[in-house]
């Protein structure tokens, strides 16, 4: 993840801090998310995950907002 890199250094989070935060909880949705698929690679177990695709939908559209 290129942003990753962005909201990691001390300038942006000290310029951005609400986008700070917001990436930061995306991120750590996603890689959540990515250890539990590698874990269990199963997709049927994975779609019982409660609200994921609401969940996934929210966090695309809040990187969306970041970028920008």
């Amino acid at each position: 993840m290129y942003l990753e890199n962005i909201f990691n250094s001390a300038d942006i989070k000290r310029d951005l801090p609400e986008e700070t935060r917001q990436f930061e909880v995306c991120d750590k949705f996603l890689k959540n998310l990515m250890k539990k698929t590698w874990i269990t690679p199963k997709i049927m177990k994975l779609s019982k995950w409660p609200n994921l695709i609401d969940t996934l939908t929210k966090t695309s559209d809040n990187l969306d907002v970041i970028e920008r």
